[in-house]
């Protein structure tokens, strides 16, 4: 049971309301071109909807069907609203990319937390794109092996910068481990939408509006399953922060200079302080001897 087909003459999805009863209806079905069969006699108790006659041996199953709907739907909108990204996510994976930079400089904690923060502090600011292009099932190629991506969006940012998300919809299997390491290769951030909750909502005979606002405006459904982070981490950005780490070394190294000195002037200072109480000790010695001399000089008499 499917709730949209593909009319023959004008190659438009179209419900079993548009369309004839029957075998009348003059549809096929979008995987294997087989002619289908209406049903939407007012008589039926069944709902409107479209299914193979019974000869048929198209194995399309529901999840193809409902990949194939949404890809049709992407085909035909110009803007989507997306989640903001997960600025903590960002962060660890900023600190594991800079770790290496950040050990070798013996950077302490504090000051890695405000370098993660100068870099995230842009990050998020939008949920909505103005897509320019969309091409459905592009492949690419990767050090992993060839990937076949559901849909591709290609847009600008604030700055005019061309950018490029992947999307990957799915009703039952989500973005399996092997297919996630060649997006991290092609290192192309990547959105999946969740058709599940939708499908729950509207049952399997839903209403291809609905459909459409649910992919453009539901933001719960979409998730960040990967971030690219060049734009944070530009080769520029990294010399800037290897500059800054480097200054804050030297800042370090006079720091601990002075420092050094200071114990030294310290230590010179107990130094005297010592020799004068001992000189404090010697004169009140030598005025102890001056004075029994006088008390001697006294007792004389002449």
């Amino acid at each position: 049971m499917f709730p949209y087909a593909i009319e023959k003459d004008s190659n438009k999805i179209v419900s079993p309301f548009e369309v004839k009863n029957g075998k009348q209806c003059n549809c096929v079905c979008f995987q294997c071109k087989q002619n289908m069969i209406a049903i939407n006699n007012p008589e039926n108790k069944q709902k409107p909807h479209f299914r193979h006659d019974v000869d048929s041996n198209c194995n399309v199953n529901f999840e193809t069907y409902i990949h194939w709907v949404t890809k049709e739907i992407f085909k035909k909108i110009d803007i989507l609203y997306i989640p903001e990204i997960d600025i903590e996510k960002v962060k660890i994976k900023i600190e594991s990319n800079l770790a290496p930079i950040f050990n070798e400089n013996k950077s302490p904690k504090k000051l890695r937390e405000i370098i993660i923060d100068e870099l995230v502090q842009k990050v998020g600011g939008f949920n909505k794109i103005q897509i320019q292009n969309i091409s459905i099932e592009e492949n690419f190629k990767t050090s992993e092996g060839d990937i076949r991506v559901d849909i591709v969006l290609r847009f600008k940012n604030k700055n005019n910068e061309t950018r490029i998300l992947f999307i990957e919809p799915y009703f039952s299997s989500q973005i399996n481990h092997v297919k996630l390491a060649k997006i991290k290769k092609l290192n192309v951030s990547t959105i999946s939408i969740n058709l599940i909750d939708f499908i729950a909502k509207k049952s399997h005979l839903f209403d291809l509006k609905e459909l459409r606002a649910f992919i453009v405006n539901d933001i719960k459904s979409k998730n960040w399953v990967y971030y690219n982070l060049d734009k944070l981490l530009s080769v520029k950005k990294i010399e800037t922060i290897k500059k800054k780490l480097f200054d804050n070394n030297e800042s370090v190294i006079k720091h601990k200079s002075i420092m050094k000195d200071i114990k030294q002037l310290y230590d010179d200072i107990n130094i005297i302080e010592t020799q004068i109480k001992e000189l404090y000790v010697d004169l009140s010695k030598l005025k102890n001897e001056v004075r029994v001399k006088y008390e001697e000089i006294d007792k004389i008499h002449y």
